[in-house]
């Protein structure tokens, strides 16, 4: 199984963390005040290809993604420019709890068409961020935009604007990850499933 080398891990970490860290630093200077509302703004720098390496992304289920055992989150995977929900919203998991909220990951199977319904991991092939704040509950699905309010029984569309100028915000460490990321790409591609240090 293809496993990340120990310099790749390091340099790959390494730039995880300063990305969070960066991150955190643009959001705290955006005089946001609610998860929901940093939510809304990954969202869309997700969406704007802002944590692609070469500025696009591209959320699909149709890819033959890269398993690294090793890495320490799927979130960072996201930096490749192709990522499915898992790695989204493991990638929003990090920064909301970068951004000290309470978090955590539910999972649903949504093969019965309009219907989520909540499983296990094993049973998923949907997850989204469950976030609670102020004594409220929500959903958070980074991939198909939208957030959801949990009241008691009822469920509702949260709508949050965005007032921010996305076109300010760019990091390095963004490309450094991606181009570890290509180099194991291209190691599957090549069907090379093992790397010696």
């Amino acid at each position: 199984m293809l496993s990340l080398t120990s310099n790749d891990k390091e340099t790959i970490d390494k730039n995880y963390e300063s990305f969070l860290k960066n991150l955190y630093i643009f959001l705290s200077n955006c005089s946001l005040r609610s998860g929901i509302e940093y939510s809304k703004i990954i969202i869309d720098l997700l969406h704007s290809g802002k944590f692609g390496m070469n500025g696009e992304i591209t959320c699909t289920n149709d890819y033959d993604f890269l398993y690294l055992p090793n890495l320490e989150s799927d979130g960072m995977l996201v930096m490749y420019g192709v990522c499915c929900c898992r790695h989204a919203t493991r990638l929003l998991n990090d920064i909301l709890r970068e951004l000290n909220f309470e978090t955590t990951l539910n999972y649903f199977n949504t093969n019965d068409g309009d219907s989520w319904k909540k499983v296990s991991p094993c049973e998923a092939n949907h997850i989204v961020v469950n976030l609670k704040e102020n004594g409220n509950e929500y959903l958070i699905d980074p991939v198909n935009s939208f957030i959801l309010k949990i009241d008691n029984s009822d469920i509702s569309l949260v709508d949050v604007d965005n007032f921010i100028d996305l076109e300010s915000y760019s990091d390095s460490n963004i490309l450094e990850i991606g181009k570890v990321l290509t180099k194991y790409y291209n190691l599957k591609r090549l069907g090379i499933n093992h790397i010696y240090e």
